[in-house]
């Protein structure tokens, strides 16, 4: 999968209807690009937004100056900006919208070639965003109470996204049995969920460990990566 996904690299280069505009994926030297990386324009394509009377967003989607597409009732939470990437690797520019000065985004929409629109994934994307191309996977952060954060990564397929694994990170030893946990880092498989979204199972945990560099590799380099980001807002 690796050599597969390393091929789709120049996915990256501008150039051509729809084409992903140019991120540099090495931004910080971990082979990772950040949402603090995407161009907040495209050739190609442009995003306007509004409101409408009970305040959710309206997205405008214009390829080359035509009126390619809308999308009414977003929820975006704060701030709103928009980025473009290839967030699924196949090529092709995609859109995320929400507030920015947090990297916190709501809204996800992938370009679908073969019907020529865009589709508008359903998994919120509310989070601090990494994305991995040499794996092409995408990684989310999120908080989960006052002493935990969660790094989810997830395979992006189309529109659809799959859970690959989970990091559960705490920071309070004393909430470890609560978290079926023993040590600081463990990161879990499978997670189930009920009809309503609500957490039945957390999931296999597939090692637990005390330092990051006890970590399978992937989750060394995404640690580090996080601590670069939080080095740049300090």
């Amino acid at each position: 999968m690796e050599a597969a996904c390393a091929m789709m690299m120049p996915a990256y280069a501008a150039g051509g209807s729809m084409a992903a505009p140019a991120v540099s994926a090495n931004a910080i030297g971990m082979g990772f690009v950040t949402i603090y990386d995407l161009p907040t324009t495209s050739a190609s394509v442009s995003t306007v937004l509004s409101e409408d009377d009970e305040g959710s967003v309206i997205a405008k989607i214009y390829s080359n100056g035509a009126l390619l597409q809308r999308f009414d009732e977003l929820t975006v939470s704060g701030e709103r900006a928009v980025h473009y990437l290839d967030a699924n690797f196949d090529g092709y520019v995609d859109i995320l919208i929400g507030t920015g000065a947090s990297r916190n985004y709501s809204v996800l929409l992938v370009w679908n070639q073969s019907l020529h629109r865009f589709e508008k994934v359903d998994n919120s994307m509310n989070g601090d965003i990494l994305l991995q191309p040499s794996t092409c996977t995408l990684i989310l952060q999120c908080s989960g109470s006052w002493c935990s954060n969660y790094y989810t990564r997830y395979r992006l397929t189309g529109a659809v996204m799959t859970e690959e694994d989970q990091l559960l990170m705490i920071s309070e030893r004393s909430e470890y049995i609560t978290y079926e946990v023993t040590n600081k880092y463990t990161v879990r498989r499978g997670r189930r969920y009920d009809s309503m979204g609500e957490l039945l199972n957390p999931g296999v945990v597939d090692c637990s460990v005390a330092v990051p560099s006890g970590l399978p590799k992937a989750w060394q380099l995404i640690l580090s990566a996080y601590d670069k980001f939080y080095d740049l807002e300090r």
